[in-house]
């Protein structure tokens, strides 16, 4: 038995090796057409004269629209909530209870102060609960989360105490 679960590891630790041709872009004419953010950020340090033209095709990102999308059409609403510093799980446990007292489901994010919105041509961040957020108003209405959030910050209160 032992054996085998040694060959069974070995295998897998074998077959995790990263790819040593991956191709990092397409080339379209003069133009790398990019899918992917990482890879983006590998290119540009190989290229730090910023020589090559890039086209992004920020593909989590048309997912992530797509999907919160489908999960509206489907009567899936989630109220996401950005988490900053000092916000630990318990807190994030505590407002999820409190909200799903009213029926209402809540998720989170972690948020930064740090940096802003991507310019324009960059890949974009919280797709998912950007669009996510916008259908939850679209059904809801601004005021009902402009009073989410002033209960949010009220429960915080509470759990302070």
């Amino acid at each position: 038995m032992k054996l085998i679960s040694i060959i069974i590891i070995t295998l897998l630790l074998l077959s995790c090796k990263q790819k040593q041709n991956e191709v990092l872009a397409e080339k379209e004419s003069d133009t790398l057409v990019v899918y992917d953010h990482k890879k983006y950020q590998m290119l540009c340090a190989q290229n730090p004269e910023n020589k090559i033209k890039y086209k992004l095709i920020d593909t989590a990102c048309i997912n992530g629209k797509k999907r919160a999308k489908e999960e509206a059409a489907r009567g899936i609403y989630t109220f996401h909530y950005g988490a900053g510093l000092g916000f630990n799980e318990s807190k994030m446990a505590y407002l999820k209870k409190a909200f799903s007292k009213k029926g209402i489901t809540i998720d989170f994010y972690i948020t930064s102060c740090i940096g802003g919105a991507p310019a324009e041509g960059e890949f974009g961040r919280h797709c998912y609960v950007t669009t996510a957020k916008e259908e939850f108003e679209k059904k809801y209405g601004r005021a009902r989360i402009d009073s989410m959030e002033k209960a949010s910050i009220d429960l915080m209160e509470k759990y302070r105490r």
